[in-house]
Order: C-alpha cells, then sequence, then structure tokens
C-alpha cells in the first residue's frame, strides 16, 4: 500500500463516516494518525513535492477531524479502528524509509 493510497482510504473512510450526529471528538486514534502524517510531512528526507502533497492530506483531514466531533459514539470506534489501522500502516513503512522521522 502507498502512502498516498492510505492516506486516501483514510480521508475517504472519514468524509463517508461524518453523518449523523452525536457528542464525541475524534477517537484518540486518528489524532495519533494526524501526529504521525505531520512527521512524515515535516520529515527533511522526502522531496518538496512529496511533502507538499502530504501538507495538503493532513489539512483536509484537520477539516474532516472537526467533523468528526458530530459523529454518534458507534461510528466513532468504527473511524478510531480505521485510524489506528493506517497510522500503523504509516508508521511502518516510514520506520524503514526515513526512521530518522519517526522519533
Amino acid at each position: 500500500m502507498t502512502l498516498r493510497s492510505a492516506l486516501g482510504m483514510t480521508l475517504f473512510g472519514l468524509a463517508v463516516s461524518t453523518a449523523g450526529c452525536g457528542d464525541k471528538g475524534p477517537p484518540p486514534a486518528c489524532k495519533a494518525f494526524a501526529t504521525t502524517i505531520g512527521k512524515v510531512e515535516g520529515c527533511a528526507s522526502f522531496p518538496e513535492s512529496q511533502r507538499s502533497m502530504l501538507k495538503a492530506q493532513r489539512e483536509r483531514m484537520d477539516e474532516l477531524m472537526k467533523r468528526l466531533e458530530s459523529m454518534p459514539s458507534d461510528a466513532l470506534k468504527e473511524v478510531g479502528d480505521m485510524c489506528a489501522q493506517q497510522d500503523t500502516a504509516i508508521r511502518e513503512a516510514f520506520a524503514k524509509l526515513a526512521p530518522d522521522c519517526m522519533k
């Protein structure tokens, strides 16, 4: 799985899953995933073009995470599980490509 496809799947899942109403914020796993993307985005080991793409993806994810605040609790668990899976995939991929960026 490429970084782009992993981010795309996560963003698509967040967008589709934001219907409904509730009183919870984004799951901790989604906040952790956003932090991971921020680390990769700031990594000088990658070309500026890739970092720019990540910045745009992270900004979009930040917007979608604000919408998670209105999701029902049961849907938040599913989104949290998805974020955790994507966070793990990105961490594993970049631990090999640029371990200094994942500290």
